[in-house]
């Protein structure tokens, strides 16, 4: 069961990555993403991808994003945390 601790942790170097990646793609996007089995990973686009997210495995959410959003997503797919 994942913990929440664990989950800020990742959360806090995926945003960081983020932003990181943020100065070096000006007009990308950057998204964490939550997938069905519960790994929490960062997709990075640049400025005019077309974007095509499989809704039945991703829960793709723009970033940097908060604790509570990751959460959601989380819960969206029923994954247990604690």
């Amino acid at each position: 069961m994942l913990k929440v601790k664990d989950i800020k942790e990742i959360l806090d170097d995926l945003n960081e990555d983020a932003r990181n990646w943020a100065s070096m793609t000006p007009g990308g996007y950057s998204y964490i993403v939550v997938n069905k089995g519960g790994e929490i990973s960062l997709s990075v686009q640049s400025q005019g991808d077309i974007i095509e997210w499989n809704y039945k495995n991703a829960y793709p959410l723009l970033a940097p994003c908060t604790l509570e959003r990751v959460l959601k997503g989380l819960d969206h797919w029923g994954i247990k945390y604690e």
